[in-house]
């Protein structure tokens, strides 16, 4: 693979070739926007934000439909007609395959299923990768809930996927962000019915990081560590760690999220 400045992946090479990446530089999340391998050609409509809308692969368009997680559950085509693709996943992101509620996969080219809306990468092009998912910066495997490599801004749990919340909790950067994160959408966006949307989502959190508190507490520490890295007084970055160690003793004690 090669990756760039961002640590944004800009080319996939397997026995099969190389596939190539175009990003949204200005997107809050990994978003594709142009995949190829010299020949063939995918684009990805999406939002302002990077939200993905829909894929389009020369005369063919299909539109996504996403649960309220960001999870792929169909793809339409543009024209009338019956879904391509129904999915259904466990908690942890595993493809449902068998039962009565087995996956309907018609397009296996499509790399967007668990949490795809926010960019949850799978690797159709490579069978060495299938079982794992791209999150930014690290890839997770969904069959153990479980990141390969360590979150170097979350000291605690280093590994695990969403402090164990996955019904609730979103990773899209590999870097697990503050709890306030699945809201930046409502909160960055202009507009009065954008601010009492944000509003309502923090609620929502709040609520939820009641039953979840040391998830809230991990993804707030994690955001408050990542900002300190923006320090280059060493004493200045020093006294940020410990304040957030601080910050999140408190928290877990109740004394709410760290903004």
């Amino acid at each position: 693979m090669v990756w760039d400045g961002d640590q944004q992946r800009q080319k996939l090479t397997n026995s099969g070739g190389s596939t190539y990446f175009v990003y949204d530089p200005t997107a809050g999340i990994p978003a594709v926007l142009i995949e190829t391998d010299g020949e063939n050609e995918t684009f990805y409509v999406r939002e302002p934000g990077g939200e993905l809308i829909a894929r389009a692969q020369g005369a063919t368009r299909q539109y996504y439909f996403f649960d309220r997680l960001g999870s792929a559950v169909a793809m339409v085509p543009a024209v009338e007609g019956n879904p391509t693709d129904r999915l259904f996943y466990t908690p942890w992101g595993e493809l449902v395959t068998s039962g009565t509620r087995a996956s309907t996969v018609g397009t296996t080219a499509n790399p967007y299923r668990y949490v795809g809306q926010l960019g949850y990468y799978y690797h159709h092009q490579d069978a060495g990768l299938q079982d794992w998912m791209q999150l930014g910066v690290r890839f997770y495997q969904p069959e153990l809930g479980r990141f390969e490599r360590r979150d170097p801004a979350l000291p605690r749990a280093p590994y695990d996927y969403a402090s164990g919340a996955p019904l609730f909790a979103i990773d899209p950067n590999g870097m697990l962000p503050g709890r306030y994160s699945f809201c930046e959408r409502h909160c960055t966006a202009p507009g009065a019915l954008a601010a009492i949307a944000c509003r309502v989502c923090k609620g929502v959190i709040n609520q939820l990081c009641k039953r979840a508190l040391t998830y809230c507490c991990d993804a707030d520490n994690a955001a408050c560590h990542l900002r300190c890295e923006d320090c280059t007084d060493p004493k200045k970055k020093e006294d940020c760690s410990k304040n957030c160690e601080l910050r999140y003793t408190a928290c877990l004690l109740g004394a709410g999220a760290f903004e």
